[in-house]
């Protein structure tokens, strides 16, 4: 059998040039954290610690969750919309 991805309406913010302030306030207050050891930046997932990379889009999908999602893969799943 085959299967097609359903249609999802996401939003997303670009996280470039390490530039957090977007990011914080498009996520909820307790969804990111700082990694001190490592010095990088991570949103708490259902799966884990997702670390952010300069260049990489924050998601929300249609349920509420966060992730990333490198350029090259929102891309190509997604189309903007406005």
């Amino acid at each position: 059998m085959k299967y097609t991805r359903k249609p999802e309406m996401i939003e997303a913010v670009h996280f470039v040039d390490y530039k957090i302030g977007k990011i914080q306030d498009f996520v909820d207050e307790d969804c990111i954290d700082l990694d001190l050891d490592r010095n990088q930046y991570y949103l708490k997932t259902l799966n884990g610690r997702d670390y952010l990379f300069n260049g990489d889009y924050v998601v929300k999908d249609s349920d509420g969750n966060y992730r990333t999602c490198r350029e090259e893969e929102l891309l190509h799943k997604y189309e903007r919309v406005n």
